[in-house]
């Protein structure tokens, strides 16, 4: 399947030109996950609901209940996150939210869960943790390490040059993401001292 970005002008391929055998679809079933053409994903977690009354009717207590909703459906939400969050319109995220409110209405998750925003960067944020501190990482080649200069003057958020500002763009998006994290660390402690 060949995936094309939403604002770009729309280009027709003809599969058999690029890989032979291979046949034309406009949507691709991946983990549960439903990617189609345009960069938009859907996938099927409010039938999750049904599976969480059923457990929920046959007496499984809150806090297990919980840790299901957490492992089934707001997984499954959630899955591969730091991939497609960028590229998420505000209307393909909306639903998820919602999603979220009726879990936490129907007692499946607790009252003070995260909302999908909160827990896509936290998932951005281990991702980019993994890739930073294993040199071995399949993601590590899109990072690009600064020349060393001769001063230690605080702490970086991290040693990596910073390209380009692309929101789309994970690795870009990560950097910043931790740059900014640490700035407002420095200026609520700045606060605080005055």
């Amino acid at each position: 399947m060949i995936i094309v970005r939403r604002r770009s002008k729309s280009v027709t391929y003809l599969p058999e030109l690029l890989i032979p055998g291979a046949e034309c679809v406009t949507a691709l079933r991946v983990l549960g996950v439903v990617l189609q053409w345009e960069i938009t994903s859907t996938n099927s977690c409010a039938s999750s609901i049904f599976a969480l009354r059923t457990l929920k009717s046959h007496g499984l207590r809150p806090p297990l209940l919980h840790q299901v909703a957490r492992g089934t459906t707001v997984a499954s939400m959630l899955y591969a996150s730091p991939a497609w969050w960028g590229l998420a319109t505000a209307e393909e995220k909306s639903p998820m939210e919602r999603l979220l409110g009726r879990l936490r209405r129907g007692g499946y998750l607790p009252a003070d869960f995260s909302s999908v925003e909160t827990l896509a960067v936290a998932a951005d944020h281990q991702l980019f943790v993994s890739i930073a501190s294993n040199p071995y990482h399949v993601l590590k080649h899109l990072y690009h390490e600064k020349e060393a200069c001769g001063y230690n003057l605080r702490s970086r958020p991290h040693n990596f040059a910073l390209p380009v500002k692309d929101d789309n763009n994970f690795a870009s998006q990560s950097l910043y993401a931790e740059l900014k994290t640490r700035l407002n660390t420095i200026i609520c402690s700045c606060i605080q001292l005055s």
